[in-house]
């Protein structure tokens, strides 16, 4: 082996990758299921809570919007370019930075396509991470490479 390496530490090498993206891919799909039941906090989803469809039903959701703005402490809007497009959408944002005037950092924005980069870069990195630890074995420890850093080591500076 390349550097003295023993079976051991080659091993310890080959299985310290993939558990570390077990335990980050863990996390992210279990994390929010791993705080305590006293944090946890409710959400309202407008989008899911107000109909989209039904006129009638639409517009007494959007009545009812205050009562939920007033008990929130906190507003994530997941920020596309139509969002301010809509009325009610508008009226929702005007309403709660009313309510919560004095509260600093109480609404935060997120554009979408931010978590879309952020999991295809992530994605990357572990592809490139796995298929270089797959590829490791066949170069660093294989003889053509050994040789090829003799061969380096004979050259005349």
């Amino acid at each position: 082996y390349v550097g003295g390496a023993g079976e051991s530490e080659k091993l310890r090498f080959d299985l310290c990758a993939p558990l570390t993206y077990l335990v980050l891919l863990g996390v992210l799909a279990f994390g929010q299921e791993l705080r305590p039941k006293r944090l946890t906090k409710t959400c309202f989803l407008d989008k899911c809570c107000i109909h989209q469809t039904d006129e009638d039903k639409k517009r007494k959701g959007i009545e009812q919007l205050g009562g939920f703005l007033s008990r929130s402490e906190k507003m994530v809007i997941l920020w596309q370019p139509e969002y301010l497009t809509r009325l009610w959408c508008v009226y929702e944002l005007a309403a709660f930075s009313f309510l919560k005037l004095q509260v600093p950092n109480s609404i935060d924005l997120i554009p979408l396509k931010l978590p879309v980069m952020v999991l295809t870069f992530l994605t990357l990195h572990i592809v490139a991470s796995t298929l270089s630890m797959l590829l490791m074995p066949i170069t660093l420890y294989s003889k053509w490479f050994c040789d090829f850093l003799t061969e380096q080591d004979a050259l005349p500076s």
